[in-house]
């Protein structure tokens, strides 16, 4: 009998599990603060806006277009970046890929290429993605080739780009499916030492993430890898001899609707 009761139990709990984490790739999250994201820490608010970035879908919930970007500024305007409407991201789908192509909406205006087409295995997990970059000197062509555990979790990722370095990077998790930390690897063309760092994450809540379609853009990859939502992250940087050079936290207020899911549009 009791036997029959754990397995019972085993069973719903199972369930229940599933069950969050199909709600949560079905959950549409509209919008988001940007604040909350891997964006420049110094990209500054723009005032007149509600820096916001907007998710567009269609009709089977596949999201077409993120409104919202990165605007680099002049060295004499005392940030390096703020946030803008005009720029936005279109997303186009094929049978097994994702191409996703930087855009800006005022006329008469372009903004340099910035294209990446991911490709999707049956699991619906990315596989490889392809960068195609002119925001960086020189002009950039990455690959990035991610490989997952048997439960479905990212553990590695390798990029490559000879132009200017080759990054490994690892992925771990706590018992929750949370994110623990991530350790990157760079090695700078051909030199023998490479730069290390490392992210910690910490004050995960226990709502489902919303975040898990948006896993195919830069600044909401990492967020989208938990289960939960971090509300903590420490990083740590060292150089070719392993001296740590920087140390950062960053922490984040979450707020929840009264079902209790987060809400990243306030901040």
């Amino acid at each position: 009998m009791k036997i029959n009761i754990l397995l019972i139990s085993f069973t719903l709990l199972f369930f229940i599990s599933c069950s969050n984490e199909e709600n949560s790739l079905n959950n549409k999250l509209e919008s988001y603060h940007f604040k909350y994201m891997d964006y420049p820490s110094d990209m500054a608010l723009n005032l007149t806006l509600d820096n916001l970035v907007k998710i567009h879908y269609d009709y089977n919930n596949k999201i077409t277009k993120r409104v919202g970007g990165i605007l680099y500024l002049s060295s004499g305007s005392g940030y390096s970046t703020m946030f803008s409407d005009y720029l936005y991201d279109e997303v186009n789908y094929s049978f097994n890929q994702i191409k996703i192509k930087r855009k800006m909406s005022l006329e008469n205006y372009s903004t340099p290429t910035f294209e990446r087409i991911l490709f999707i295995d049956n699991h619906n997990r990315i596989t490889k993605k392809i960068i195609y970059d002119q925001t960086t000197h020189p002009y950039t062509k990455d690959t990035i080739i991610y490989s997952y555990d048997n439960l479905g979790l990212l553990t590695e990722s390798y990029r490559g780009n000879l132009n200017s370095y080759n990054e490994k990077t690892k992925y771990y998790y706590n018992q929750d499916r949370n994110l623990d930390s991530i350790v990157r690897k760079k090695h700078y063309g051909n030199e023998p030492y490479y730069d290390k760092e490392k992210e910690v994450f910490s004050n995960f809540d226990s709502a489902i993430n919303p975040l898990k379609k948006l896993i195919i853009f830069e600044e909401t990859f990492i967020r989208a890898l938990s289960k939960n939502n971090y509300a903590k992250c420490e990083i740590f940087k060292y150089n070719g001899s392993n001296n740590l050079y920087w140390q950062e936290t960053k922490t984040w207020d979450l707020f929840y609707d009264e079902n209790g899911n987060v809400n990243f549009n306030l901040f």
